[in-house]
């Protein structure tokens, strides 16, 4: 294989993964109605942008309305089954909210984030969780 030959391939190989990087990559925004947790940190209600950049494990919600910024781990969450292609998914417990689920487009994987120790907490003293859903718009 020649020098010329590998720098090709190469070039290739690196555009395409680039295209694989973008493909799971996504931005959606929602107007949130009602304060809720995050991990273990209390967000006030209001516009957000739920972000994740290429194949990281983590998404970034943030607002500018609210001043807020966090990052919070996140896993696969398997079939959406909201009805929304765009969806965020809150369990609530009494009159706090948790948000479980962040969906982002038709045959996109969703992102489930993992159970907080408030929201354990919130699950053994309570009933079962009523599920909320937002549906949100691309941005």
């Amino acid at each position: 294989m020649t020098t010329k030959t590998l720098w090709m391939v190469l070039a290739i190989a690196a555009l395409m993964s680039v295209g694989a990087i973008a493909e799971d990559a996504f931005a959606i925004k929602a107007n949130i109605p009602f304060d809720f947790m995050v991990g273990n940190q209390r967000v006030p209600a209001g516009e957000y942008t739920f972000a994740q950049n290429g194949s990281s494990t983590m998404i970034q919600i943030s607002s500018w309305d609210t001043r807020t910024g966090l990052r919070v781990l996140r896993h696969p969450a398997g079939d959406n089954t909201t009805g929304s292609p765009y969806a965020l998914v809150f369990n609530k417990y009494g009159n706090r909210y948790f948000l479980r689920q962040v969906w982002a487009g038709h045959g996109v994987m969703g992102a489930q984030l993992p159970a907080s120790r408030t929201e354990k907490e919130e699950m053994a003293l309570s009933a079962p969780a009523k599920t909320t859903l937002i549906a949100s718009a691309v941005r």
